[in-house]
Formats: C-alpha cells, sequence, structure tokens
C-alpha cells in the first residue's frame, strides 16, 4: 500500500509540474490510445467474413438468404445479391448443406454438368453437344469466380469439331469477359488464359482466346498472326531473364555494403538444333549354314554272276575302271548388326552474347558546415571485385570483357566528387 500512495503521490507531483500545453498532449495521447485499443478489441472481437457464393442469380441469392436466416447464420449481402459472405468458420458446413439442398441451381448464373442429368432417351445427338459446350462453360465460369477479384464472367467457346487429317483441323475459339474488383496482374492473366485453354478442349489455345473485362477494356487480345504471338513470348522470355539476372547481381553486392545499379543485355537463340550420329558394329549371329566337300575314289568290278561280266547295270564301273564319290556342305552365317545412335539437342533460348553495365557508387566524408559532404569514388580494387561479383551471378556464358563497371554518385547531385 505505501508502495501505491508513493507512486500516486509521484504521479500528482509530475502532473503539477507539467504545464498547460504539455497536459493537453498527455490527454489527447491517452484519448488515441484509448480509442486505438478499443478498435483493436472491436475488430477483433467481430467476425471475419469471407464469400460464401458469387455472381448468384436472384433466385438462388433469396433461396440462400432463406436457408441461412433458417440457420441463424450471420451474412452479409454485396453486389445487390450476387455475393453473399458469411463468417469464416461457417462457410465450409454451409456450404455442404447447401450442395445437400442442390443449391445453387446456377451457380454464376450458369448450369454446369448437372445439365448432362436432365437429358432423356431422345435427346439426339445434336442436342447432346450443345448441352456438353453448356456445361464446360458453365464449369469454366464457376471456376473463374473462383477468384477474389471476379464477381461476374460471362463464357461463350466455339469448339472446333475434329477432323481426320491435322492440316485441315480448325481451331477452337473462346470469348470471356469478366467484371472485375481490380486489374489483373500479368501472372494472373497468364493463369486465367491457361484454364479457359483447358477447358476449350485440345483444339483450343492461347491464340484464339480473348479476354476483357465488362467494361470492354481488352486484358488479352489474340496476336494478329504466329509470327507475333512468337515474338511476344520471345520478349517476355528475354525480359525475365534478363531482369532475373540483375536482381541477383544487385543483391549480392548489397550484401558487400556495395550500392549498385546493374543492367544485363542478353541476345538469345530461340532455335533449337538436333544432330544424330549412328555408328554400326558386328553384332550377333543370327543363322548359319555350312558347306563341305568331300571327295571317294575306288577301283572295282561290279558285282554279278560268275562270268556274266557283260550282265553290269549301266553306269557301272567297267573292269579295271574308277569311281568317284563328291558331297559339298555350306556353312553361311547371318549377323545382326549393332547400331549405336548419338543424338545432341541443343535447346531453345540459348545465350549467344552479353553486354552487362554496372554503375557502383564510393563513399562520402563528413559533411561541411555548408552540408556538402566529399565523395570519393570507388578505387579500380573495388571495381575488379564487383566485376567479379557480377560475374559469378550472372553465370555462365558471361565474360569479364562482356562487363563494364563505371563510377556513379546516387545522392544530390550538388556533392563534390573528389579524385582518388
Amino acid at each position: 500500500m505505501e508502495f501505491l500512495r508513493q507512486l500516486v503521490r509521484g504521479i500528482a507531483q509530475a502532473w503539477q509540474s507539467l504545464t498547460t500545453s504539455a497536459r493537453v498532449q498527455v490527454i489527447l495521447a491517452a484519448v488515441a490510445t484509448a480509442v486505438v485499443i478499443t478498435g483493436v478489441v472491436l475488430y477483433g472481437g467481430s467476425p471475419q467474413y469471407i464469400d460464401l457464393y458469387r455472381g448468384l442469380s436472384r433466385e438462388d441469392s433469396s433461396a440462400i438468404i432463406s436457408f441461412l436466416n433458417d440457420r441463424g447464420i450471420k451474412y452479409k449481402v454485396e453486389d445487390d445479391g450476387a455475393t453473399i459472405l458469411v463468417p469464416v468458420g461457417n462457410q465450409q458446413q454451409a456450404r455442404l448443406d447447401l450442395a445437400a439442398k442442390e443449391l445453387p441451381k446456377s451457380h454464376g448464373g450458369s448450369a454446369g454438368f448437372e445439365l448432362l442429368d436432365r437429358q432423356n432417351i431422345m435427346t439426339n445427338q445434336w442436342l447432346q453437344d450443345v448441352n456438353y459446350r453448356r456445361a464446360i462453360e458453365g464449369e469454366l465460369t464457376r471456376f473463374l469466380l473462383d477468384f477474389d477479384f471476379i464477381r461476374k464472367a460471362v463464357v461463350h467457346i466455339s469448339e472446333a469439331k475434329d477432323e481426320l487429317f491435322t492440316n485441315e483441323q480448325k481451331p477452337s475459339k473462346a470469348a470471356v469477359s469478366i467484371d472485375v474488383t481490380r486489374t489483373p496482374t500479368p501472372a494472373e492473366r497468364k493463369a486465367l488464359l491457361s484454364i479457359i485453354a483447358s477447358f476449350g478442349g485440345a483444339n483450343l489455345d492461347q491464340r484464339h482466346i480473348t479476354l476483357t473485362t465488362f467494361d470492354g477494356t481488352p486484358l488479352y487480345l489474340p496476336p494478329t498472326d504466329e509470327f507475333a504471338a512468337i515474338a511476344n513470348s520471345q520478349l517476355e522470355t528475354i525480359h525475365a531473364f534478363e531482369s532475373e539476372r540483375e536482381k541477383k547481381a544487385q543483391d549480392a553486392l548489397a550484401q558487400m555494403g556495395i550500392t549498385a545499379v546493374v543492367r544485363v543485355s542478353a541476345e538469345m537463340d530461340f532455335s533449337s538444333t538436333n544432330e544424330k550420329t549412328e555408328q554400326t558394329f558386328e553384332g550377333t549371329p543370327l543363322s548359319e549354314s555350312s558347306t563341305t566337300t568331300t571327295t571317294t575314289t575306288s577301283e572295282s568290278l561290279p558285282e554279278g554272276p560268275v562270268g556274266a561280266t557283260q550282265n553290269v547295270p549301266e553306269g557301272s564301273v567297267k573292269p579295271g575302271g574308277t569311281k568317284t564319290e563328291e558331297n559339298i556342305e555350306d556353312t553361311i552365317t547371318n549377323y545382326q548388326p549393332s547400331t549405336k545412335t548419338i543424338e545432341k539437342t541443343t535447346p531453345a533460348g540459348t545465350v549467344k552474347k552479353y553486354v552487362v553495365a554496372a554503375a557502383i557508387e564510393g563513399t562520402y566524408g563528413k559533411a561541411d558546415a555548408s552540408g556538402v559532404a566529399a565523395y570519393t569514388p570507388p578505387t579500380e580494387e573495388v571495381k575488379a571485385t564487383c566485376k567479379n561479383i557480377i560475374l559469378a551471378s550472372v553465370g555462365a556464358g558471361v565474360r569479364p570483357e562482356d562487363i563494364t563497371v563505371s563510377d556513379m554518385s546516387f545522392r544530390n547531385p550538388s556533392i563534390t566528387k573528389r579524385k582518388s
């Protein structure tokens, strides 16, 4: 208790020693602190809302709101009822319960694969194809609405029929319009195009996709020709390649306490070569045949009745003659030749030439009475060290002669420069 009395007495004495303006500042600071604490408490105590569904039709929105009211689940409505939000802890269970009641009927205003469940036995092939296309469009619409920056989406896919020969195959086309809360980033646009192409089937690629916003702003337009599409892709590849190495070099220099700006220019070869070499060796024998010649000569009288030599069979050896027999056997061996194939492929996108320019900052002395600090440029040893760091950061293919390191002061241009 004595400690509390002394603490109160000390606070009272400190308060009395303050001026009026100081007392006002203390009061304002206390009020501001109380407001901040109250706001944090209220914000932390209030439930955090997350999307339950977006892009709902009026019928689905009304049915879902009625369901949430019956269950006593808090909710918020946005976009004129097209978007319904619920507390984070209620989202998953609410979706499961709504799915059991087959809600929403047409999420995003378009039905998906449930269209295929409504066909009867009398549906012809044309109607089946139309319903399948509508189902794909509906499923793609639902997928797009899962992005937090898309409120609504309208999808149309014109699918080309499959041809027997590839040279006669026509491409499918897709037109997609989205209502966005913000402009998608380049990475998000690429993701959207890849998703649309995957839903469009084997005959749809990004060269035949049109992506716009509801107000007509183009997010992606098909290139006018194939060469333009390839050129755009190559430019993006080169830009990403150069940016990555610039950042790597600047970060490495920053770790050494050196302020620098590095710019990398790369000349890339996008042609791909394939070199194939074959070597033939004697292989394993597959078959074998042999030829052998045997000759036998003999002298004898033919056998027959005694005294009846004139009855010798035709072709027999006459008395005192010779008899020769010959046997021939051939041996032929067939081999299966062994072939060794060496294939060397040079990938596309190899760097033919680098041009690297770096500007590094020296050191500064103390400022004089006028506020001007003397600037000392980096020494040649420092420049050589920076050059080696850049050489290692850019990677294989760059040569020391491709790198230029210069001196630059990045501060106020009024700073005087002193020669080293």
